[in-house]
């Protein structure tokens, strides 16, 4: 997979998800053809959603140990992003239409909703108890 290093001038991966709001935090790492892909998704949720604020984007093995992520989190390959959510109503109309455009892989906490891209033959969806 390609990296890239976020540029100062506001490259868009798609009309409205930026390298920038997808790279790690801490380094700008970004795996450019797996974000474009799930920026493409996370497009067709916007269109029937709203408009998506993106928490976590891409992460790198460092920012993702000190975040306390998954050994072998889809954040570590631009595949996954988590967008935040205010409310209940908001997380349950988020997930539902996820589903409708296509994720199969879905995590649900407190104030956010993981959306990811990686395949799967059935669609997964968990909770993070006590967490965001």
């Amino acid at each position: 997979m390609s990296t890239l290093i976020v540029d100062p001038h506001g490259s868009m991966l798609t009309p409205h998800f930026s390298v920038a709001e997808m790279s790690c935090h801490c380094c700008g790492l970004i795996h450019r053809g797996a974000a474009t892909h799930l920026c493409e998704m996370l497009e067709m949720v916007r269109h029937l959603y709203g408009p998506l604020l993106v928490e976590s984007g891409t992460r790198c093995q460092a920012y993702n140990e000190t975040v306390g992520g998954v050994r072998d989190s889809a954040h570590l390959e631009s595949m996954a992003a988590d967008i935040h959510v205010s409310c209940d109503a908001a997380r349950f109309t988020l997930i539902r239409t996820a589903m409708d455009c296509g994720f199969r892989r879905i995590g649900v906490a407190k104030s956010i909703v993981h959306l990811d891209t990686r395949d799967t033959t059935v669609p997964i969806m968990w909770t993070y108890y006590g967490g965001n």
